[in-house]
């Protein structure tokens, strides 16, 4: 049963990536890039299977953590090939702006979750490896405390837990003892920029976001913050609620720009939920089984471990040549496109073939 939510979640959010990215492209009115990346997911899917790449079984508790070594090479990797544009994501690579690492609001965070709360059968463990992911993205607070409430809201799930009000409780329960005195002493060394950058006062900020997500878990739905949230234990309730048709008319109607974990979300609840083909998705299928074999310690970590990383120049091969790569396997150069102020090299791999562009004006 856990592995078939964990299989649905990634491949319902998958799919409505794939949907709302292509209709951001066709909006863009650029027939030719439309054509080029039909079927293709945004930077949503890039982010869910770096975090997967990155995880690795802990030889020192009992759980599956993130290699920051592999996650920074796979993000600079990222950043030839991404689809779409995240400001918090890119300044991360570049850390050049406190106020964005502060104030912006990380989508990928909200997607980067999942396997972390796929690959852990305990919360603690689990906790700590989302809190201490999300700091090296952003210190964006509404992001941290929601994705932290969601992440418990998909344990529950996992855990078989059926009851909306149960599952409501324990959510409740984990934020009002979440203490942000501990949270900032034990990841403040995490954070990409030292808290004296931020304009405020964090802790403070912090507790007052807290208490404001801890009304909208009582009902009191005040104000625009934690709209994720809000839309998550709708369809959570109505999920536990309502009859097929009724949970089909309450699916159109739900949007957000997280339609990545909300799809998701939709997807593991609903066994009867109907998710169209897309690119490469026996392969996103395949993670979901993947995650569900790390949660049971089925993958060895030697397996895993990377001693030391090639990590050649893809864009230096030219058409036919194959070439190794740490991160990549074996790869191959299926076509290269020069323009005037940019470069295309597609590299075919065992996962699908990639678009790695790059300026000319910035080799």
């Amino acid at each position: 049963m856990q592995e078939e939510i964990i299989k649905r979640f990634i491949d319902n959010g998958c799919y409505e990536d794939t949907v709302k990215y292509g209709e951001y492209i066709k909006n863009r009115d650029r027939a030719n890039e439309t054509k080029n990346l039909d079927g293709q997911w945004s930077y949503l899917t890039e982010l869910v299977i770096i975090t997967i790449k990155s995880l690795i079984p802990s030889n020192e508790i009992i759980g599956t953590v993130i290699d920051y070594k592999r996650f920074e090479e796979e993000l600079k990797l990222w950043h030839s090939y991404r689809h779409g544009y995240n400001k918090a994501l890119l300044n991360a690579l570049t850390r050049k702006s406190s106020n964005i690492y502060w104030d912006e609001t990380d989508n990928s965070s909200y997607c980067r979750i999942f396997p972390l709360v796929a690959s852990n059968s305990n919360w603690e463990t689990t906790k700590d490896q989302i809190l201490k992911n999300l700091v090296c993205v952003t210190g964006n607070i509404n992001t941290i405390l929601e994705c932290l409430v969601l992440s418990k809201l998909l344990q529950e799930i996992l855990d078989g837990i059926t009851d909306y009000e149960c599952i409501l409780e324990d959510i409740k329960e984990e934020i009002i003892h979440f203490s942000q005195k501990d949270f900032i002493d034990k990841y403040s060394t995490d954070f990409l920029f030292i808290l004296d950058t931020y304009e405020g006062n964090y802790a403070i900020d912090f507790e007052r976001k807290r208490i404001s997500l801890i009304n909208i878990l009582n009902g009191l739905y005040l104000g625009n913050d934690f709209q994720t949230l809000k839309q998550s234990l709708e369809i959570l309730n109505h999920n536990l609620s309502l009859g097929e048709d009724d949970l089909r008319k309450e699916d159109s109607e739900l949007e957000s720009t997280n339609h990545y974990f909300l799809a998701g979300l939709r997807g593991a609840l609903d066994t009867n939920h109907f998710v169209g083909n897309y690119k490469d998705k026996s392969f996103i299928t395949n993670l979901g089984s993947y995650l569900y074999k790390l949660r049971k310690s089925r993958i060895s970590p030697e397996s895993l471990i990377v001693e030391d990383y090639f990590m050649p120049d893809v864009f230096s091969f030219n058409e036919g040549d194959t070439f190794n790569h740490t991160l990549l396997n074996t790869c191959k150069v299926v076509k290269k496109e020069n323009y005037r102020s940019f470069l295309i090299s597609y590299i075919k791999t065992k996962a699908g073939t990639y678009r790695f562009f790059r300026s000319l004006g910035n080799k």
